[in-house]
């Protein structure tokens, strides 16, 4: 699944290298996104990750090339989030996520969060405060409550509900960042939160 090749841009660097890791080491620890990593293995597509301090965002994923302009964007919530990404294109998405819509930074975000919170995906200290902020920053203090309830409701049902999902999809169709403003399709599926449920949640 991965690999560091020299491309346009620049090499990873050791320290560089040895961050990205550390991370992909500490989702290892977590049964659940090793199961979904081993997923990403086995689909037999590489990942290529390079570094171009020219790049706007501390992190980009784009066709299975994933780009971070500088050590502060190696960051273990981000690299986690990128790596979702790979797994949204490979896993769910049939390699087709056209950057049209907020749909799927929305969907990584959210699925970064569930993990981080509620499956002890402990990649760093305050993480679950950092995942929440990437949603919450742009929400009022009750939407922020309510946002929470949601993901709380997602995991004691274990699933994603139609009635979840048109909750899930009324947050997204309302979050839009300064960098994240294009539409939001309330009629697409969140294929890789189902994914999760559907092949790697224990509804025992």
């Amino acid at each position: 699944m991965i690999y560091i090749k020299p491309a346009t841009f620049h090499v990873l660097t050791e320290y560089q290298q040895n961050k990205l890791k550390d991370c992909v080491k500490k989702m290892s620890e977590n049964p659940y996104t090793k199961m979904m990593l081993q997923k990403l293995i086995d689909s037999g597509d590489k990942l290529k990750f390079i570094y171009d301090p020219t790049q706007q965002g501390q992190a980009l994923f784009n066709k299975n090339t994933i780009t971070f302009n500088s050590d502060a964007g190696m960051s273990p919530e981000q690299i986690t989030e990128e790596l979702i990404h790979a797994m949204q294109y490979n896993l769910v998405y049939n390699h087709d996520m056209p950057n049209i819509i907020n749909n799927y930074e929305y969907e990584a975000k959210t699925f970064e969060y569930l993990l981080c919170t509620f499956y002890d995906l402990d990649i760093r200290p305050n993480i679950q405060f950092i995942c929440f902020s990437k949603i919450a920053s742009e929400f009022s203090t009750q939407q922020c409550l309510d946002y929470e309830n949601l993901i709380e409701e997602i995991i004691h049902t274990k699933s994603l509900t139609p009635e979840l999902e048109a909750k899930y999809h009324e947050f997204g169709d309302y979050w839009k960042t300064p960098f994240y403003n294009k539409p939001y399709d309330k009629n697409k599926k969140p294929e890789l939160i189902h994914y999760f449920f559907k092949h790697f949640y224990s509804h025992e």
